[in-house]
């Protein structure tokens, strides 16, 4: 068998490509979401927060919070926009909320059935004027939750219709 060196360099070529890029197609079941680089949160996370957003805005026969994608939006606001304390302080009250939730109910909240969850986020809500991190935690995504889903192209073109108001602006300064 005869191979010339332009073969092997394209083989050994291939083969490193190969062992570069293999890491990558490992299966991690709680891989960390890319598309937030400043919050250390994974899927299963991101799950939780979906479900709890859909706990505070159900769908009945409108959308609910999860199908707007509440949860994202929060995530993206808390990514972008607050310091990294409150990051943390987020991160960790969720941590904080999810193991009040094992201890009490011994699974977690997306295996809660959906009475479980009601009352989960009842008492949270009848803790709103505490100040530590659990709270801190169910009052930002709530508050993120609710402005997510009235500023949604679902409420905005069905529920609030947005309309223009008719007029010409006037600058101050040509006054």
């Amino acid at each position: 068998m005869n191979i010339n060196r332009r073969s092997v360099i394209k083989y050994f070529v291939l083969i490193s490509a190969g062992t570069i890029f293999l890491p990558s197609c490992k299966n991690d079941n709680k891989k960390n979401s890319a598309a937030f680089k400043n919050i250390p949160i994974d899927e299963d996370q991101q799950a939780t927060l979906a479900e709890i957003a859909e706990t505070i805005i159900p769908a009945t026969d409108t959308p609910g919070a999860k199908e707007v994608s509440a949860h994202i939006f929060a995530l993206q606001m808390l990514n972008d926009c607050y310091d990294q304390n409150d990051r943390d302080k987020f991160i960790k009250g969720m941590k904080q909320f999810e193991d009040n939730v094992e201890k009490k109910y011994k699974k977690t909240f997306t295996e809660c059935s959906v009475s479980e969850r009601e009352a989960i986020v009842a008492a949270a809500n009848s803790q709103m004027d505490k100040e530590d991190d659990d709270t801190f935690f169910f009052k930002t995504l709530k508050q993120l939750t609710v402005r997510a889903y009235t500023n949604s192209k679902y409420y905005l073109t069905n529920v609030e219709v947005y309309r223009l108001v008719p007029g010409k602006y006037i600058s101050s300064k040509a006054v």
